[in-house]
């Protein structure tokens, strides 16, 4: 996983064209880079070490942030 393939699969997620199955096995995908990144990193200063995870700061917020927006519209399946 790195920022590219994660866009990719968010850009997926947020699709309403692409069928619901494909939307929802894009989410999945996303969990556990979204895991790693939680459990392992306690702030911001830590996404400076690419060791520690595959994908940026600016990304983790991004992917949580847009999750969180479609989990709440009453019009995403």
């Amino acid at each position: 996983m790195n920022d590219r393939l994660a866009g990719a699969l968010l850009a997926v997620v947020r699709d309403v064209d692409e069928p619901e199955e494909l939307r929802a096995r894009a989410a999945i995908g996303l969990g556990p880079v979204l895991e790693q990144a939680d459990t392992e990193l306690a702030d911001a200063n830590r996404f400076d070490e690419p060791e520690d995870v595959p994908i940026s700061y600016s990304t983790f917020r991004n992917i949580q942030d847009s999750l969180r927006t479609l989990y709440f519209d009453e019009n995403v399946p």
